[in-house]
């Protein structure tokens, strides 16, 4: 999500972070439509490890202006989590940004941790 223009489609964005949560690297995951993108945990944790993640952060944007997680959102954090946690890469956090500046947190937003 480098653009200075407003998206209007969804891109699901990893910061890689190293034992000082300093950024190792960054790489977007997946570019979809206005309302969705298709992401597999699998893709999210092989970009970690590739960049050398010690824990990592994953961002995605929502167009349409409104950060609260989706039911989907909050599923989907949960399944890169939970496998996250299996291979000793933990995922820190799940931002959701929009247009205007607004985030939240799908940890914060009620995701179980």
């Amino acid at each position: 999500m480098r653009s200075s223009r407003p998206l209007v489609h969804e891109e699901v964005w990893i910061v890689a972070l190293d034992v000082h949560d300093r950024a190792r690297g960054a790489r977007m995951i997946s570019r979809g439509g206005l309302l969705s993108a298709s992401v597999r945990p699998a893709d999210v944790l092989r970009a970690a490890l590739e960049l050398g993640a010690v824990t990592f952060v994953m961002a995605h944007n929502h167009p349409g202006g409104d950060p609260a997680p989706s039911a989907d959102d909050v599923l989907l954090t949960q399944e890169i989590e939970h496998a996250a946690h299996l291979i000793d890469v933990p995922l820190r956090d799940h931002v959701i940004v929009t247009p205007a500046g607004r985030f939240s947190s799908v940890f914060r937003a009620g995701s179980p941790r």
